[in-house]
Protein backbone atom coordinates (compact mmCIF):
# COMPACT_ATOMS: atom_id res chain seq x y z
CA UNK A 1 0.00 0.00 0.00
CA UNK A 2 1.28 3.19 -0.88
CA UNK A 3 1.77 5.55 2.32
CA UNK A 4 -0.36 7.74 3.20
CA UNK A 5 1.91 10.15 4.85
CA UNK A 6 5.21 10.50 4.32
CA UNK A 7 7.28 12.03 7.62
CA UNK A 8 10.29 14.04 6.55
CA UNK A 9 13.24 16.52 8.23
CA UNK A 10 13.89 19.82 6.74
CA UNK A 11 17.20 19.97 5.28
CA UNK A 12 18.54 21.70 7.73
CA UNK A 13 17.42 19.34 10.28
CA UNK A 14 13.93 20.33 11.85
CA UNK A 15 11.49 18.16 12.03
CA UNK A 16 8.50 18.67 9.44
CA UNK A 17 5.46 17.12 7.66
CA UNK A 18 5.58 16.91 4.50
CA UNK A 19 1.66 15.80 2.31
CA UNK A 20 3.24 12.96 0.03
CA UNK A 21 0.89 11.14 -2.72
CA UNK A 22 -2.16 12.94 -1.96
CA UNK A 23 -3.52 14.98 -5.41
CA UNK A 24 -4.79 17.75 -3.04
CA UNK A 25 -1.24 18.79 -1.63
CA UNK A 26 -0.45 21.94 -1.73
CA UNK A 27 2.42 23.47 -3.86
CA UNK A 28 4.27 26.85 -4.28
CA UNK A 29 6.63 26.44 -7.03
CA UNK A 30 6.30 23.07 -7.42
CA UNK A 31 7.58 22.71 -3.79
CA UNK A 32 5.45 20.54 -1.64
CA UNK A 33 4.13 23.48 1.84
CA UNK A 34 5.70 21.66 4.98
CA UNK A 35 3.64 21.57 8.23
CA UNK A 36 5.53 22.36 11.40
CA UNK A 37 4.30 20.98 14.67
CA UNK A 38 5.56 19.35 17.67
CA UNK A 39 7.11 20.13 20.99
CA UNK A 40 11.14 19.38 22.09
CA UNK A 41 10.75 16.63 25.28
CA UNK A 42 13.38 15.77 27.80
CA UNK A 43 12.58 12.03 28.31
CA UNK A 44 13.49 10.45 25.20
CA UNK A 45 17.13 10.27 24.38
CA UNK A 46 18.02 10.17 21.10
CA UNK A 47 20.94 7.53 19.74
CA UNK A 48 20.99 8.76 15.97
CA UNK A 49 18.52 11.35 13.17
CA UNK A 50 15.75 9.49 12.41
CA UNK A 51 11.99 9.18 12.92
CA UNK A 52 11.13 6.51 15.96
CA UNK A 53 7.94 5.36 17.30
CA UNK A 54 6.71 7.16 20.41
CA UNK A 55 6.68 4.48 23.10
CA UNK A 56 3.51 6.15 24.80
CA UNK A 57 0.78 6.50 21.83
CA UNK A 58 0.09 5.68 18.37
CA UNK A 59 -0.75 8.76 16.82
CA UNK A 60 2.34 10.55 17.67
CA UNK A 61 6.15 9.70 16.75
CA UNK A 62 9.64 10.60 17.87
CA UNK A 63 11.62 12.92 15.86
CA UNK A 64 15.44 12.77 16.11
CA UNK A 65 17.53 15.76 14.70
CA UNK A 66 20.85 16.21 13.83
CA UNK A 67 21.89 17.81 17.16
CA UNK A 68 19.90 14.81 18.66
CA UNK A 69 17.30 16.54 19.87
CA UNK A 70 13.95 14.68 20.50
CA UNK A 71 10.43 16.33 19.84
CA UNK A 72 7.11 14.58 19.68
CA UNK A 73 5.49 14.98 16.87
CA UNK A 74 1.87 14.24 15.98
CA UNK A 75 0.37 12.33 13.08
CA UNK A 76 -1.58 14.10 10.45
CA UNK A 77 -4.93 14.07 10.85
CA UNK A 78 -7.27 11.77 8.71
CA UNK A 79 -11.44 11.89 7.51
CA UNK A 80 -12.38 10.58 11.07
CA UNK A 81 -9.65 11.50 13.87
CA UNK A 82 -5.53 11.32 13.52
CA UNK A 83 -3.45 9.51 11.71
CA UNK A 84 -1.28 6.42 13.87
CA UNK A 85 2.34 6.35 13.19
CA UNK A 86 3.56 3.16 11.03
CA UNK A 87 5.82 1.92 13.98
CA UNK A 88 8.23 -0.28 11.72
CA UNK A 89 8.27 2.24 9.04
CA UNK A 90 11.05 4.58 10.16
CA UNK A 91 13.86 5.47 11.17
CA UNK A 92 14.65 6.78 7.72
CA UNK A 93 12.95 9.78 6.91
CA UNK A 94 12.07 9.27 3.65
CA UNK A 95 10.47 5.92 4.49
CA UNK A 96 8.16 6.80 7.66
CA UNK A 97 4.59 7.57 7.71
CA UNK A 98 1.43 7.26 9.23
CA UNK A 99 -1.42 5.68 8.19
CA UNK A 100 -5.44 5.09 8.87
CA UNK A 101 -5.46 3.21 12.61
CA UNK A 102 -7.52 0.11 11.21
CA UNK A 103 -4.15 -0.29 8.98
CA UNK A 104 -1.38 0.11 11.76
CA UNK A 105 -0.08 -2.26 14.45
CA UNK A 106 0.15 -0.57 17.24
CA UNK A 107 0.84 -2.43 20.97
CA UNK A 108 2.62 -0.09 23.83
CA UNK A 109 4.50 -1.35 26.14
CA UNK A 110 3.84 -0.12 29.86
CA UNK A 111 6.32 2.41 30.59
CA UNK A 112 8.24 2.76 34.06
CA UNK A 113 8.10 6.26 34.34
CA UNK A 114 5.13 9.21 32.78
CA UNK A 115 6.52 10.81 30.72
CA UNK A 116 4.07 14.24 29.59
CA UNK A 117 0.69 14.00 27.56
CA UNK A 118 1.53 14.51 24.17
CA UNK A 119 0.11 17.97 22.93
CA UNK A 120 -1.65 18.61 20.19
CA UNK A 121 -0.79 21.91 18.03
CA UNK A 122 -4.29 21.36 16.16
CA UNK A 123 -6.10 22.74 19.30
CA UNK A 124 -3.55 25.87 20.27
CA UNK A 125 -4.07 28.94 18.11
CA UNK A 126 -1.42 31.14 17.60
CA UNK A 127 -2.61 35.04 16.83
CA UNK A 128 0.70 36.77 16.92
CA UNK A 129 1.24 38.22 13.09
CA UNK A 130 4.93 39.65 13.90
CA UNK A 131 8.03 37.25 14.44
CA UNK A 132 8.86 36.16 17.36
CA UNK A 133 11.14 37.49 19.52
CA UNK A 134 13.75 35.62 21.40
CA UNK A 135 14.70 37.58 24.37
CA UNK A 136 16.76 36.59 26.48
CA UNK A 137 15.91 36.95 30.98
CA UNK A 138 18.18 38.93 32.89
CA UNK A 139 19.28 35.70 35.21
CA UNK A 140 17.58 36.95 37.97
CA UNK A 141 17.42 34.06 39.79
CA UNK A 142 17.15 31.41 37.60
CA UNK A 143 20.24 31.13 37.32
CA UNK A 144 22.56 29.07 39.58
CA UNK A 145 24.86 30.77 39.53
CA UNK A 146 23.40 34.42 40.71
CA UNK A 147 21.43 31.90 43.41
CA UNK A 148 24.24 31.22 44.93
CA UNK A 149 25.81 34.56 45.64
CA UNK A 150 22.50 36.22 46.64
CA UNK A 151 22.70 38.33 43.08
CA UNK A 152 19.21 40.05 41.90
CA UNK A 153 19.47 42.39 38.99
CA UNK A 154 18.87 45.92 40.03
CA UNK A 155 19.83 44.84 43.93
CA UNK A 156 22.31 47.43 45.37
CA UNK A 157 25.98 46.35 45.46
CA UNK A 158 29.44 47.95 46.01
CA UNK A 159 32.22 47.80 43.03
CA UNK A 160 34.65 48.27 45.85
CA UNK A 161 33.79 44.42 46.80
CA UNK A 162 30.95 42.84 44.42
CA UNK A 163 33.41 41.34 41.93
CA UNK A 164 31.65 38.09 41.86
CA UNK A 165 29.50 37.94 38.12
CA UNK A 166 27.11 34.98 37.49
CA UNK A 167 24.96 34.84 34.18
CA UNK A 168 23.30 32.35 31.93
CA UNK A 169 22.97 32.00 28.16
CA UNK A 170 24.00 35.22 26.59
CA UNK A 171 23.76 37.84 29.53
CA UNK A 172 25.26 38.31 33.08
CA UNK A 173 24.78 40.65 35.82
CA UNK A 174 27.85 42.61 36.97
CA UNK A 175 28.16 45.43 39.16
CA UNK A 176 29.78 48.49 37.56
CA UNK A 177 32.14 50.99 38.71
CA UNK A 178 30.19 53.82 38.65
CA UNK A 179 26.75 52.57 40.20
CA UNK A 180 25.48 50.68 43.54
CA UNK A 181 22.70 48.37 41.69
CA UNK A 182 23.67 44.90 40.03
CA UNK A 183 23.34 46.12 36.01
CA UNK A 184 22.46 43.52 33.13
CA UNK A 185 25.35 43.10 30.77
CA UNK A 186 25.35 40.99 27.07
CA UNK A 187 27.83 38.87 25.75
CA UNK A 188 29.08 39.94 22.17
CA UNK A 189 28.40 39.10 18.94
CA UNK A 190 28.70 39.78 15.42
CA UNK A 191 25.65 39.13 12.92
CA UNK A 192 25.89 38.96 9.15
CA UNK A 193 24.66 41.75 6.52
CA UNK A 194 21.66 39.51 6.07
CA UNK A 195 20.94 39.33 10.06
CA UNK A 196 21.91 35.50 10.70
CA UNK A 197 24.25 35.24 13.71
CA UNK A 198 26.49 32.50 13.48
CA UNK A 199 27.92 30.32 16.28
CA UNK A 200 31.24 31.26 16.12
CA UNK A 201 30.65 34.88 16.24
CA UNK A 202 28.78 35.04 19.19
CA UNK A 203 29.49 34.74 22.77
CA UNK A 204 27.87 32.68 25.73
CA UNK A 205 28.29 33.12 29.16
CA UNK A 206 30.91 30.74 30.36
CA UNK A 207 29.66 30.15 34.55
CA UNK A 208 32.61 29.38 36.64
CA UNK A 209 35.11 29.32 33.99
CA UNK A 210 36.71 31.79 36.80
CA UNK A 211 37.34 33.05 40.10
CA UNK A 212 35.05 35.97 39.41
CA UNK A 213 31.95 33.79 38.73
CA UNK A 214 32.71 33.65 34.87
CA UNK A 215 33.13 35.21 31.63
CA UNK A 216 31.97 35.50 28.14
CA UNK A 217 33.57 33.21 25.92
CA UNK A 218 33.09 31.60 22.80
CA UNK A 219 30.33 28.13 22.60
CA UNK A 220 33.30 25.23 21.95
CA UNK A 221 34.76 26.18 25.64
CA UNK A 222 31.42 25.54 27.56
CA UNK A 223 31.04 22.53 29.17
CA UNK A 224 28.23 19.68 27.59
CA UNK A 225 25.99 20.75 30.84
CA UNK A 226 25.99 24.21 29.42
CA UNK A 227 25.74 23.89 26.33
CA UNK A 228 22.76 21.09 26.48
CA UNK A 229 20.76 23.58 28.74
CA UNK A 230 21.35 26.60 26.54
CA UNK A 231 20.35 24.69 23.04
CA UNK A 232 16.75 22.67 24.94
CA UNK A 233 16.19 26.73 26.46
CA UNK A 234 13.66 28.25 24.26
CA UNK A 235 14.11 31.86 26.06
CA UNK A 236 18.41 31.05 25.11
CA UNK A 237 18.59 29.44 21.33
CA UNK A 238 15.97 31.04 18.55
CA UNK A 239 13.74 28.23 17.26
CA UNK A 240 11.75 27.44 14.18
CA UNK A 241 9.32 29.76 13.85
CA UNK A 242 6.42 30.65 11.36
CA UNK A 243 4.26 33.95 10.83
CA UNK A 244 2.05 35.73 8.65
CA UNK A 245 2.59 38.67 6.77
CA UNK A 246 0.58 41.55 7.54
CA UNK A 247 0.18 43.06 4.59
CA UNK A 248 -0.85 39.92 2.68
CA UNK A 249 -2.77 36.51 3.95
CA UNK A 250 -0.87 34.10 1.08
CA UNK A 251 2.28 35.65 2.07
CA UNK A 252 4.44 33.93 5.35
CA UNK A 253 7.72 33.91 6.93
CA UNK A 254 9.76 31.01 8.07
CA UNK A 255 12.86 31.30 9.95
CA UNK A 256 14.84 27.95 10.92
CA UNK A 257 18.30 28.70 12.87
CA UNK A 258 19.79 25.22 13.06
CA UNK A 259 22.87 24.71 15.43
CA UNK A 260 24.02 21.28 12.97
CA UNK A 261 24.57 24.03 10.65
CA UNK A 262 26.73 26.55 12.55
CA UNK A 263 23.76 29.25 13.00
CA UNK A 264 22.53 30.42 15.92
CA UNK A 265 19.76 32.80 15.07
CA UNK A 266 18.63 32.70 11.30
CA UNK A 267 17.24 35.14 8.90
CA UNK A 268 13.77 34.48 8.28
CA UNK A 269 12.26 33.66 4.42
CA UNK A 270 9.08 34.98 2.88
CA UNK A 271 7.01 32.09 1.07
CA UNK A 272 3.58 31.90 -0.69
CA UNK A 273 0.39 29.75 -0.42
CA UNK A 274 -1.39 29.02 -3.62
CA UNK A 275 -3.63 31.50 -4.76
CA UNK A 276 -6.98 30.96 -2.98
CA UNK A 277 -5.90 29.92 0.25
CA UNK A 278 -4.50 31.83 3.36
CA UNK A 279 -1.37 31.14 5.72
CA UNK A 280 -2.91 29.49 8.69
CA UNK A 281 -0.80 30.60 11.78
CA UNK A 282 -3.09 28.28 13.85
CA UNK A 283 -1.42 25.52 12.22
CA UNK A 284 1.52 26.64 10.21
CA UNK A 285 0.01 25.79 7.04
CA UNK A 286 -1.88 27.08 4.00
CA UNK A 287 -5.62 26.52 4.13
CA UNK A 288 -8.29 27.52 2.25
CA UNK A 289 -10.22 30.41 3.13
CA UNK A 290 -13.38 30.24 5.45
CA UNK A 291 -16.84 30.45 3.60
CA UNK A 292 -17.63 34.22 3.17
CA UNK A 293 -14.24 35.17 5.01
CA UNK A 294 -12.16 38.36 2.86
CA UNK A 295 -9.40 35.90 1.58
CA UNK A 296 -6.16 36.86 -0.35
CA UNK A 297 -6.92 41.29 0.13
CA UNK A 298 -3.91 43.65 -0.63
CA UNK A 299 -2.01 40.40 -2.73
Amino acid sequence: MKPFLALLFLAVGVPAILAAGKSHALKDGGKEVAVKSGQLIDWYSCAAQGNYPDPTTCDHYIACTTALLAYQMPCQMGHSGRLWYVRDSGPVEAESYCDYPELVDCKLSPATTEPPAPTDPTTTEQTTTKAPETTNAPPTGGSPSCEAVGVVVDADCDPAVDCHQCGYCDSYLYCPEKGNKWTVGNCDEIPEPDGTVLVAKKLFWNSGSTEHGGTCDFYDNLSQDQQTKYRQDGNCKPICAFWVDPSCDRKYWYTDPNLANGIWKDKADMFWCPAGTRFDEGHDTCSFCDEGQACNVGC
